[in-house]
């Protein structure tokens, strides 16, 4: 933040992802949703349209920062190209939004665990998992990205759970309902294999009362308004711009736009193999990568509520 030049040089964004979820915000920040026809992408002619959440979240900062380009009189305003994006002021907005929410993120797991643990183990525990796990990485080295923002709303989440288990959390019904079922909805759009945990969520949310399990009606009825919230907010945004441009999206839909694979099955032995690299893996295991997370699962097993968070 001290040098916001340098940030938004080319090494901020990189081929390929970065450039679509760009291209959704500056189709919001210029006006042009949902047509995409003045974007730069790489991927194919249009962006997929899962990266829809992104562009939604980072175009506020987007549009700021582009007022600036506007007054400059910057051609990204009639037409984005890879040149006028990395060097205009629409791009150091999206980056900007991406270590506001790194900042967010932090803000919100400390507050989670300090009622518990106090301020130095909360601080220290939130410093090592940004640290161990890379968030800090996507926010500052890759922050047109999915990952940082994945994280924000997972961390509201978890925030809003807890809160709610010690009996804290002061809300209006309307209100919360509406909150958890716009952000069930941000989960999806931000990351579609995110689709199970905008389902777990509001279930954990509505149907856990101080730590303990009630599913009740009034707890269903709840969960009916908040997946139709979620529902009334997710579908415009992600297939109007198919309705009214299928036949550039029908190609691509069929790569980025399905979730099928999530509901295939494998052998035994394949699963075995699998978690053992995802645990013990050079590249990138959670031994190497991730250390606290596994003794966090282990020690999750001998800790009490709430200290199993």
């Amino acid at each position: 933040l001290f040098r916001p030049f340098q940030m938004q040089q080319p090494g901020m964004l990189y081929p390929g992802d970065d450039f679509s979820y760009f291209a959704y915000a500056t189709s919001f920040a210029f006006g042009d949703f949902p047509s995409t026809k003045k974007e730069y992408v790489e991927e194919a002619s249009v962006p997929p349209l899962s990266r829809v959440g992104i562009g939604l979240i980072s175009a506020p900062l987007t549009f700021a920062f582009s007022l600036i380009d506007r007054a400059q009189g910057s051609d990204i305003v009639q037409q984005r190209t890879k040149e006028n994006i990395t060097k205009s002021w629409a791009v150091f907005g999206a980056i900007l939004t991406a270590v506001i929410a790194l900042w967010f993120t932090c803000v919100l797991l400390y507050k989670t665990l300090l009622p518990d643990f106090g301020d130095k183990i909360s601080s220290y525990s939130v410093i090592l998992m940004t640290l161990c796990q890379g968030a800090g990485l996507y926010a500052f080295r890759r922050p047109v990205f999915s990952h940082v923002y994945e994280l924000l709303i997972h961390s509201t989440f978890l925030y809003l759970f807890v809160s709610r288990q010690r009996n804290v959390l002061r809300y209006k019904k309307g209100t919360t309902l509406l909150f958890i079922g716009v952000l069930s909805a941000m989960l999806t759009l931000v990351r579609q294999n995110g689709v199970i945990y905008s389902i777990i969520w509001p279930i954990s949310f509505f149907c856990f009362s101080g730590w303990k399990w009630n599913l009740n009606r009034n707890a269903i009825l709840n969960l009916t308004k908040c997946f139709a919230i979620a529902a009334i907010v997710y579908y415009p945004i992600k297939y109007i711009p198919y309705i009214l441009n299928k036949d550039a999206f029908t190609e691509i839909n069929k790569t980025f736009e399905t979730s099928a694979f999530m509901f295939n099955f494998e052998s035994p032995w394949f699963y075995l193999k699998r978690i053992y690299l995802v645990i013990f893996g050079i590249d990138w295991g959670l031994l190497f990568t991730a250390p606290f997370l596994i003794i966090g699962v282990v020690a999750f097993f001998f800790k009490k509520l709430p200290h199993r968070l």
